[in-house]
């Protein structure tokens, strides 16, 4: 939800959503806010490898976050020619990474859902999830599965049989429709440590 909305509706229309920027205000706040967060992280050592997957699929962004997103990857391309960068334009699409599959996916899709992916699992989303590994041939007994969405800017971790579900909080805070239907919430950074070749993952997060 970094793009909070397209001519102050998410995008199906009808939703009215409070913006304090117009669309040209807040594409040219994202841009510069992130190039730097981008050129602090690729010109520091923290890693020897990157790979950036921006997600372009959720009901509040919709194609304005695919065009942020599209602007980014190509500054980021010129730049960082070492960088790989995946835009991922799927509701739910999936990594392989050593012994882990991990499952992205913003919560709540552009078009169909009425209702986005819950904060703690149910009977409905385990089965939607199980389906998705089945179809796409991931199975448990290989590799460590995990579920990462975001949407309702909240921390919260559970494992089923099959996978862990993970949600994750938001770099940019709660908007007013969260606080109402959640309470309120801190703006942060969610994030995992994983050992590519044993099945253990550390999760972290870090409040602003």
């Amino acid at each position: 939800d970094r793009m909070d909305g397209l001519n102050a509706q998410t995008t199906r229309g009808g939703h009215k959503l409070p913006q304090n920027m117009s669309d040209k205000e807040a594409f040219e706040t994202v841009i510069d806010v992130e190039k730097h967060f981008y050129d602090v992280l690729f010109q520091s050592e923290n890693a020897k490898n990157y790979h950036l997957i921006s997600n372009a699929c959720s009901n509040h962004g919709g194609v304005f976050d695919y065009m942020v997103s599209r602007a980014l990857e190509i500054y980021i391309n010129g730049r960082y020619p070492y960088v790989k960068t995946s835009v991922q334009e799927k509701f739910m699409d999936h990594i392989i990474y050593g012994k882990h599959v991990i499952l992205l996916t913003h919560g709540k899709d552009t078009e169909d859902m009425k209702h986005g992916l819950p904060l703690h699992l149910n009977d409905k989303t385990e089965n939607y999830i199980n389906k998705y590994l089945l179809y796409n041939n991931i199975e448990s007994k290989t590799r460590k599965i995990s579920v990462i969405k975001g949407d309702l800017h909240k921390d919260a971790s559970e494992s089923t049989y099959n996978f862990r579900y993970r949600n994750t909080l938001s770099l940019f805070g709660g908007s007013k429709w969260i606080g109402t239907n959640f309470g309120p919430t801190h703006a942060g950074c969610s994030f995992d440590i994983i050992e590519k070749e044993t099945d253990r993952i550390y999760e972290h997060k870090i409040l602003f």
